[in-house]
Parts: structure tokens; sequence; C-alpha cells
């Protein structure tokens, strides 16, 4: 896969079924991007 990402063009090679934020934690070492909740009352609340 290939990304442009904050300016620099970067190519991954991951299986289909990681996730965009595994690929940018995990193999890229952008560790910035955090998981969010997706199931109970925490995934209902909106981020600003």
């Amino acid at each position: 896969m290939r990304f442009n990402i904050n300016g620099n063009s970067v190519e991954v090679e991951a299986d289909l079924r990681t996730s965009l934020l595994d690929i940018l934690r995990d193999h890229l070492g952008l560790t910035g991007s955090k998981k969010g909740a997706t199931r109970g009352p925490a995934a209902l609340v909106p981020c600003s």
C-alpha cells in the first residue's frame, strides 16, 4: 500500500486485514493516533 502522510510518500507491506490505525502506529511509528471506544457508553461520547 502506498500513502502520502504529512507530505511524505510511504509504502507499507501489510496484511489486508490490518487496520489503518495499526499501520500508522505499528508500521510507521506514528503513535499519536489512538483507538477510540467502539462499544458501550464511551462510544456515544462525541470528541471535539
